[in-house]
């Protein structure tokens, strides 16, 4: 594999290469420490088991990005948060996470900056929405999609000074009250 003769890789960005596995996330693991960036959309063929496998031979990545990579569960989130707590972004849209993975963000991820999550397929209340807020204290960005969050996420938010830029979409359980 071409990725093995580039020790110095420090980002990798592989979008709609729709044959990207498993054995591609192995492999970028094996660059170790100095890999800080790892942005695979669309990536349908990855599973629970690369992304951990990822994360433990590679605990400092900074950015996470794997929108639309539709097999990923809460499994990825867990090896990520407890393998690489320097984590400043994640990008898990369009994937089946719950409030268990996003909790463990909260838990093992002080320093996350920014979080795009869909529950979409999954279910992310305000447990884990809180557990996000209180658990990482330097969050700029903040993206749910699909969340059945409510107005009670909203109102915490406002504990949040580093706070610049937020989006609820299809939030049913936002109400005008929370946003006003």
């Amino acid at each position: 594999m071409v990725l093995r003769h580039f020790p110095l890789l420090e980002r990798v960005t592989l979008s709609c290469c729709y044959e990207i596995n498993d054995a591609v996330l192995e492999t970028l693991g094996g660059l170790g420490a100095r890999l800080t960036e790892v942005q695979i959309r669309c990536g349908h063929n990855l599973t629970d088991g690369g992304v951990a496998a990822l994360a433990e031979r590679c605990p400092r990545p900074v950015v996470a990005d794997f929108d639309w990579c539709d097999q990923l569960t809460d499994e990825s989130l867990l090896a990520l948060a407890s393998s690489c707590p320097e984590l400043r972004r994640v990008n898990f849209e369009r994937t089946r996470i719950t409030d268990i993975g996003v909790g463990a963000l909260g838990r093992h991820c002080p320093r996350l900056r920014e979080a795009m999550l869909d529950a979409g397929r999954g279910g992310i209340t305000d447990e884990a929405a809180l557990a996000l807020i209180y658990g990482c204290l330097k969050l700029e960005r903040l993206s749910m999609q699909g969340a059945r969050v409510t107005d009670v996420t909203l109102d915490a938010l406002s504990d949040c000074p580093t706070l610049r830029w937020v989006c609820f979409i299809d939030c049913h359980f936002v109400t005008l009250r929370g946003i006003t």
